[in-house]
């Protein structure tokens, strides 16, 4: 009877033990969804960054050769009113 005893105080120590360890593992869980969660929110703000950043490096780069084309047509203008005699010269 002792030994029946015994063994039964045993089984509920092991499953208050599993228990608590069984508690401990799904706080640890729950800690590291939230950690995935945020990780995934903040990757997906830095690929908003990057899309961002692209979209205005294109920017940049469109709005440079803007400038170097009107640089070039203000030049070619420049260059066919220096070389054309004035209509005033020519009375």
């Amino acid at each position: 009877m002792q030994a029946a005893l015994f063994n039964a105080r045993n089984e509920v120590q092991q499953a208050s033990a599993n228990a608590e360890t069984t508690k401990e593992l799904r706080k640890e869980v729950d800690a590291l969804q939230r950690k995935l969660l945020l990780s995934g929110e903040s990757q997906q703000l830095c690929r908003t960054r990057i899309e961002q950043l692209a979209i205005a490096c294109n920017r940049n780069e469109e709005i440079s050769q803007l400038k170097e084309a009107s640089r070039e047509e203000i030049a070619g203008i420049l260059l066919m009113t220096t070389s054309q005699p004035s209509a005033a010269v020519r009375f």
